[in-house]
């Protein structure tokens, strides 16, 4: 199976998402462009993009709450039964004392 692009994601992050959501992940096709379309609109002095292993959840956590919008271009499961448990796919980063990965889960 070739590696999936826009964006390209760590081996170790495909890995884990597969296992959670029991299927592949599969290419979204023209997201890196759109996401780089949507950075020159607003501008670089009002925006940040973060494309395939920039994109990570310590990032998101340490930036998120200084943003007056987020727009994430990624593959994400909503769960509707206990929506506490939908989730975004997001790079692997390095794991943070406040990491939403549970001890045990790959």
């Amino acid at each position: 199976m070739p590696e999936p692009r826009n964006p390209s994601v760590g081996k170790q992050t495909i890995e884990r998402a597969t296992f959670a959501l029991r299927d592949e992940l599969k290419p979204l096709p023209e997201t890196e462009q759109k996401v780089k379309a949507m950075g020159e609109l607003y501008g670089a002095a009002h925006s940040k993009v973060y494309i395939g292993p920039e994109a990570r959840e310590d990032r998101v956590k340490r930036e998120a709450g200084k943003a007056s919008i987020l727009h994430f271009a990624t593959h994400g499961t909503l769960n509707n039964a206990s929506p506490m448990y939908s989730h975004l796919v997001l790079a692997q980063g390095a794991p943070t004392k406040t990491d939403s990965r549970k001890p045990g889960r790959p």
